[in-house]
């Protein structure tokens, strides 16, 4: 017997044993489509097995010709297969289930293959945005080395009160937990303090700490690479000498650049708490200890002068690379010596202002003060060119503090060198004291400002784009003085917004011109010297007072199209309080109108005058002399309207409506 007919007889005796099998008997029991599929199946191979044992059995085809026929066969049994839809399903090994998730365990987050493996500094750059809260969520599965990675990439952190979730996290963080977070993030390059709106000292520890601990974690790096240079025999000694010389960390460049100060408007729905926990500063060290160096430190932006400017008092903070110090709510005498904290060791300041608010500043005393700190070299303040917020605007101001300010400049290398300067003066008097005054301001910008600041401005603007009031006596007081003063005064009256005048002076002065006080909107008494009887005097004459086509309604200029004037008297004390006393009443009510009638007749493009009167007894008595001699008045019948408002008197040019301005200017 050759091989082909011993592998025939394998065939037919396997196929044999398996025909002898009942189909049925094998699906029985299955109750499933698939064991119906199955079964279905079987029955279709029967007629196939009979036709090829047949076929065997004679030996008419060769092995070969079995399996050709086989072939075929099987296709057209698969091709009776959409006759029976059930069919079509699969039959999968295993359990018909899967488990997906299990109670109290957590999904698992690898579901399969990534598309992208991403390389550890790339997860550590893509985890380094969470804020701290969020980060520590994933510390477990990231593990500790990418955990600490991931906060060692961060670059900016914002203590946000805005933000609901943010602003709940950093009140409820121990100032410990902050000072942690500071360790880590060995990379940050700007911490910005977002507080609410009048609560500068909300989250005041928090910032702190972190500051601190980022200058700890830094010192703790230079460490680790110093000992890691040293290495063996010469870890000791290295660390020895970094003890002594401090050179490791003076070798350490830092990254901290900036610190930013934002006061956010919170909604009222918002509920703040008065104090918080982490409101306190962390404690000062009782002991000596190593300082925290912060040498890439530049710029202090906006740092409230409240709670937050002595924050570092007594902290042995290093920051010698401090280049610009802005603080807002300006410089009281409480505020000097946190002041002194921040520039006691810059070595290049210069960029110092002193309020971030049109209103308020640092009395040129308090500043010098502030600036005492520094060695007077002739050196340590060369490198200042911007200088805002020296307040000299108090009526009782010592022209001597003024005096020390600029000796105190001088000495330490300021010598013209200011290139942006701003004094806030605010107001001009004509007394001697004022004369005073000026002569030292004028000594001051004479010798630290440079001719640029000077041709630029050095008052400090409010918001209407002038810098205050002036005397118009002041003018010709002080035309004898030195000529730096003189021309002083000249550049504040050519951009002061109020013009005041003395109602006793009868004199004119003969120096006020067209062009003294092109930016007023305001022409006010003084009120250094009130008249208390006899008739008043008018106005200074001024050919071009007229108001500005851009001002807004409640505002008046001299220098543009049109002008309105405000006066303002009451019974009572105050600002232009005139004391009248009953015996007076009728004089007070001549000499309003008296001056009412000026305005109008010999201010050129006057439109509007408006007098308001703030006590009850004198605008009843006013009005009603008024409406019993509106009939004699030389105003009613020419080309101004008369008429009685809420609180006093009000005269308006009859074409106002006309002239495209408009006519609604407020008097006081």
């Amino acid at each position: 017997m050759d091989v082909s007919e011993a592998v025939k007889d394998r065939i037919i005796a396997q196929l044999s044993r398996l025909l002898e099998q009942d189909a049925a008997s094998i699906a029985a029991p299955a109750s499933s489509p698939e064991a119906w599929v199955l079964n279905y199946q079987l029955g279709s191979m029967a007629s196939l097995l009979n036709a090829l044992t047949t076929q065997l059995e004679q030996g008419e085809p060769g092995l070969a010709g079995a399996v050709d026929a086989l072939t075929p066969t099987t296709e057209a049994a698969a091709a009776a297969g959409p006759q029976h839809p059930e069919a079509q399903a699969p039959v999968v090994a295993g359990p018909s289930y899967r488990l997906i998730h299990q109670s109290g365990t957590p999904p698992p987050i690898h579901q399969g293959p990534a598309r992208r493996w991403l390389s550890r500094d790339e997860l550590a750059n893509a985890f380094g945005h969470l804020q701290p809260w969020e980060l520590t969520r994933y510390r477990r599965p990231l593990g500790t080395p990418l955990f600490h990675q991931s906060a060692a990439n961060y670059t900016h952190l914002v203590i946000d009160c805005e933000d609901d979730t943010a602003r709940r996290m950093w009140e409820a963080m121990p100032l410990a937990v902050a000072h942690i977070w500071g360790e880590r993030a060995t990379s940050i390059r700007e911490i910005k303090h977002r507080h609410p709106r009048g609560q500068e000292s909300w989250c005041r520890g928090t910032w702190v700490a972190v500051v601190e601990g980022h200058g700890r974690g830094r010192a703790a790096n230079a460490e680790k690479k110093r000992r890691e240079r040293a290495g063996g025999e010469g870890a000791a000694a290295a660390a020895a000498v970094g003890q002594d010389d401090d050179g490791g960390r003076s070798a350490d460049q830092g990254t901290l650049e900036m610190l930013l100060f934002e006061a956010v408007k919170l909604h009222d729905s918002i509920d703040m708490p008065d104090s918080i926990p982490s409101s306190d500063l962390p404690p000062a060290p009782t002991a000596p200890t190593a300082p925290i160096h912060l040498p890439a430190l530049t710029t202090i932006d906006s740092i409230p002068s409240d709670h937050c400017l002595w924050a570092r008092v007594g902290r042995q903070w290093h920051t010698p690379a401090v280049k610009t110090l802005t603080i807002r709510g300006g410089i009281g005498e409480e505020d000097v010596e946190g002041a002194r904290s921040w520039l006691a060791d810059c070595a290049d300041i210069e960029v110092l202002h002193l309020s971030s608010c049109v209103i308020d500043g640092g009395d040129a005393d308090d500043v010098a003060g502030m600036l005492s700190v520094l060695p007077a070299d002739g050196k340590s303040l060369a490198a200042l060119r911007t200088l805002r917020g020296v307040d000299v605007e108090m009526y009782d101001r010592d022209p001597a503090a003024i005096d020390r300010l600029r000796e105190v400049m001088v000495a330490r290398g300021v010598s013209r060198s200011i290139r942006e300067l701003e004094i806030d003066m605010r107001s001009m008097g004509s007394t001697p004291h004022d004369v005073e005054r000026c002569q030292s301001v004028a000594r001051l910008i004479d010798a630290i400002a440079h001719p640029e600041a000077v041709k630029k401005g050095v008052f400090t603007l409010c918001h209407d784009g002038t810098c205050g009031e002036i005397d118009e006596a002041l003018l010709s007081r002080s035309s004898t003085g030195p000529a730096a003063t003189q021309q002083l005064i000249r550049d504040f009256a050519k951009r002061a917004g109020t013009v005041m005048y003395l109602v006793d002076d009868d004199a004119v002065p003969a120096t006020i011109t067209d062009a003294s006080f092109p930016a007023a909107h305001t022409l006010s008494p003084s009120p250094m010297r009130p008249r208390r009887s006899g008739r008043s005097r008018s106005p200074p004459t001024c050919p071009t007072c007229r108001a500005s086509r851009q001002m807004s309604p409640l505002f008046v200029r001299c220098g543009g199209s049109s002008s309105s004037c405000r006066r303002r008297w009451s019974a009572g004390g105050g600002r232009g309080a005139c004391g009248v006393e009953d015996d007076q009443l009728e004089q007070f009510y001549d000499n309003v109108m008296a001056s009412v009638a000026s305005f109008s007749n010999e201010l050129k493009g006057h439109r509007k005058t408006c007098v308001r009167l703030l006590c009850d007894a004198l605008r009843t008595d006013f009005k009603r002399r008024f409406m019993a001699q509106q009939a004699n008045l030389n105003l009613s019948g020419g080309p101004y309207k008369l008429s009685l408002e809420a609180d006093g008197l009000c005269v308006e040019r009859r074409n106002a409506a006309t002239d495209g301005h408009s006519a609604a200017h407020e008097g006081c």
